[in-house]
This record gives structure tokens, sequence and C-alpha cells, in this order.
């Protein structure tokens, strides 16, 4: 982000966990938009198919923000979602704290949003030869993939069990994408 860029106040960031993957848990983004903005929140836009919104919260803490989205989410759909929230500038401080800042492929570099510390999350060991890395910073790991999102012995992991601590996961063009919207 450049520094025009700057976020708004009053904008968080929630992440859906598990939606519209496959054939499981389908939501239209449309039905998730009206729900969020009948729940009070201004200006919900979403971002994909894929559970990542961006509204307006002024006053309310992230837990709050949370819990609303969660129940909303809960109301209209049946579904019980995990459901991270960062603020906007939170959001850009994830993008600036990146070890990885210009990846070559940013479909294969993510970034684990988790609802704890990193450091509370135990990771797989890589063998030397791996070139797959990951760094924890705060409550997020970011995870290089350079042979693909399937193949990563690190996503595996996050994959299809619940961890100890809530996460979701999203590539390096969505969390970019999302901290510019939080701009606008």
């Amino acid at each position: 982000m450049s520094t025009t860029d700057e976020p708004r106040d009053g904008v968080a960031v929630a992440l859906l966990r598990g939606i519209n993957v496959g054939r499981n848990r389908r939501i239209k983004m449309a039905d998730l938009r009206e729900a969020l903005g009948a729940a009070g929140f201004g200006r919900v836009r979403t971002l994909l198919q894929s559970g990542n919104v961006v509204l307006d919260a002024p006053r309310a803490s992230p837990e709050e923000v949370e819990r609303r989205v969660h129940d909303a989410v809960l109301a209209f759909s049946g579904f019980d979602v995990a459901v991270l929230v960062r603020t906007a500038e939170e959001l850009v401080a994830v993008v600036e704290r990146s070890p990885m800042p210009e990846p070559p492929d940013g479909a294969r570099y993510v970034v684990v949003f988790l609802a704890g510390p990193a450091d509370d999350v135990e990771l797989p060991d890589l063998p030397e030869s791996s070139a797959e890395r990951w760094w924890r910073s705060g409550r997020e790991i970011y995870v290089w993939c350079p042979g693909g999102l399937l193949e990563s012995p690190v996503m595996e992991h996050f994959g299809g069990r619940r961890p100890a601590v809530p996460a979701t996961v999203r590539n390096w063009n969505t969390v970019t994408a999302l901290a510019r919207l939080t701009a606008e």
C-alpha cells in the first residue's frame, strides 16, 4: 500500500472461515452484505466469494464486530462459522510487516490469520531441503509455498482439522486487495 492509501477510521475486515469452499456452506455475497447491513454495519463490501468483508463499524471493538458478524451469519444462513476480525489499521500493519513484501507469486504466498498469538501455534518442521518457509508475527503466520498450497505441509496443517487456535488463510493477492479496500 502506498502512503496515500490510508485506512479509514472505524473500518473493520471480517474474515469468515470455511464458507464457499467446494460445495459446502454456500453463501451468496449479496445475501451476506444484506444480512450484515441489517445487523447495523455500514458500507458493507465483499471481496471474491470466500467470506472477505470490509465494513464500517464505528465505536465497535473488534470483538464486538466478530460477535455481531458471527451472529448475523448464523441467523441468516444457519452456518456456525469462525469469524476473525482485524481493524483496517491492523490489516495494513499485516501488509507492512510481511517478510516477503513482493512475493514472486501472490497466490502461493499466504497469511494465516489467527485468533491468538502466532507463538501459540505448533507448526510442522520443514526439511532443510524445502523451499517452503514460514514466519510468525503477532497474530499472523506468513507462509511461502513455492510448490503450491496443495503440496504444502504447513497448509496441510491448517487444512482439514481445526487448529487449537481458530485460523483462516488468505493469499497475498487477497490480503493486499482487502487492505486497499479499507481506504475506500
